[in-house]
């Protein structure tokens, strides 16, 4: 599923405010519980097993939280590990709280990056590629900055979880900002 018509470009900034939910490192009981099940219940385990390396975080917001996980798998907590963190976000006030904890960040599009010739170990779209104005030309770019046998690492809602058979038109994957 996706929204149709995609939003315009030039209405991103309006959709994603620096207010926006996932941009915040709290938002009320209900996003505490859902952090504290997936902290208890859930590592991230894309990146297990694997050298640190460079990694380009799509979509990062602030580098503080790894969205549903907290912090783990967050580039602040990657960093600590000796990974060479990136990211990259459009919104340039929250890219300034990210660039505060020491963490290297673009801001912009992806497209953007391809001119810094940059390469990258791990490409990383979390909960984000939903959110794109244009998801193939977002994989292709990504695909264009791996190194060779570089990681595209690809994570969003599940339209054929349970969580949605459960809560249907309330699934909090259809909350659009």
């Amino acid at each position: 599923i996706y929204l149709n018509p995609r939003p315009a470009l030039s209405s991103i900034p309006l959709i994603y405010p620096t207010t926006y939910k996932n941009y915040q490192k709290s938002g009320g009981l209900k996003r505490l519980l859902k952090l504290a099940y997936y902290k208890a219940t859930a590592p991230y385990p894309y990146l297990d097993g694997l050298k640190p390396g460079r990694i380009l975080d799509v979509g990062c917001a602030t580098g503080h939280t790894n969205y549903p996980y907290g912090e783990n798998g967050s580039l602040r907590q990657l960093k600590r590990k000796g990974w060479d963190v990136s990211g990259l976000e459009l919104n340039k006030s929250v890219a300034e709280i990210a660039r505060g904890y020491g963490i290297t960040i673009h801001t912009g599009r992806l497209s953007d990056i391809v001119s810094f010739g940059e390469r990258f170990d791990v490409v990383r779209f979390n909960h984000v590629l939903e959110h794109s104005v244009s998801p193939t030309d977002d994989l292709s770019t990504a695909a264009a900055l791996l190194k060779e046998n570089g990681r595209l690492i690809v994570s969003g809602p599940n339209i054929d979880s349970a969580p949605f058979l459960l809560f249907q038109k309330y699934w909090s994957g259809l909350d659009l900002p």
